[in-house]
């Protein structure tokens, strides 16, 4: 009797023992254990690898997976990151987030460049079987890259008319504050702005740029620009009335060649260029 006593303990013993291996064996596990603390560097933007031709009115579709917003199966204290806006800017004004996940301008872009773009996340924290919101959001950036839109025939005509009368103006031009900026936007790194003001570089290419940030190159230039009695290199004085800076520009008058400062080179530039509309 005592060993059918034993017999039937060990054979309820060993059924024990197989149960709860078995349960851990076969216990369900978090389909993307990864993803329970992602970092916010893993998320992907996807529809901008390619080159895109930014005709005018013409958006394109992206989409942003954030880090973490794969895991089907969360847990207590799991982590993923929510897209919430995104901004041509790092530090974007509410003006400058855009939400909705297109990109693209009214008047197009005609120049092959690459751009930063800044996706905005947002932590969410997996707590009483729930995912909840937290106020720390951070940004990732990303390029993509515009690809160049040659112009029509008609236009190339036009423009090879027009290249004779404007080559005159062209002559040690450095800066200058014509307001054509059709089809261009701002040059600086992460502004996408309208590029209202041109500035001709020192490979000869002209660049576009956003009033603020054509006044930051004015400034630079400025402070270059040393009183002519105190600079040792300085050859000639700003030729308008009182100014005391270096002559950098050369303009060909009635009497020979005058210089300018850059400050009022463009402002010369600007009466000249009203003139003529």
């Amino acid at each position: 009797m005592k060993k059918k006593v034993l017999a039937i303990t060990a054979t309820i013993f060993i059924i024990i023992v197989v149960v709860v291996i078995g349960a851990y064996i076969y216990k369900p596990k978090n389909q993307n254990s990864k993803s329970q603390n992602p970092d916010v560097m893993d998320s992907v933007v996807y529809g901008l690898d390619e080159p895109m031709q930014f005709e005018p009115g013409k958006y394109y579709d992206f989409s942003v997976v954030g880090a973490g917003e794969d895991n089907d199966n969360p847990k207590e204290g799991d982590m993923k990151w929510v897209p919430k806006y995104w901004s041509m800017v790092k530090n974007p004004s509410d003006e400058e987030k855009k939400t909705s996940w297109k990109i693209g301008t009214d008047k197009g872009i005609s120049e092959s460049n690459t751009y930063n773009l800044y996706v905005f996340f947002q932590k969410n924290v997996y707590e009483e079987h729930t995912w909840k919101e937290t106020d720390n959001v951070k940004s990732v950036a990303y390029q993509f890259v515009t690809a160049e839109i040659k112009p029509e025939e008609n236009r190339e005509s036009n423009s090879t008319e027009n290249s004779s009368s404007d080559s005159s103006n062209e002559d040690s031009t450095h800066y200058s504050s014509n307001s054509s900026s059709e089809n261009h936007i701002c040059q600086a790194d992460g502004c996408y702005r309208e590029g209202i003001k041109t500035v001709t570089g020192i490979s000869g290419k002209t660049e576009y740029y956003c009033q603020e940030h054509y006044d930051e190159i004015q400034d630079i230039i400025d402070m270059m620009e040393t009183d002519v009695g105190n600079g040792t290199e300085s050859r000639h004085t700003c030729a308008a009335s009182g100014c005391n800076k270096e002559g950098t520009n050369p303009v060909e008058g009635f009497g020979g060649t005058e210089y300018y400062c850059t400050e009022h080179y463009n402002d010369l530039i600007d009466i000249i260029n009203s003139m003529a509309q």
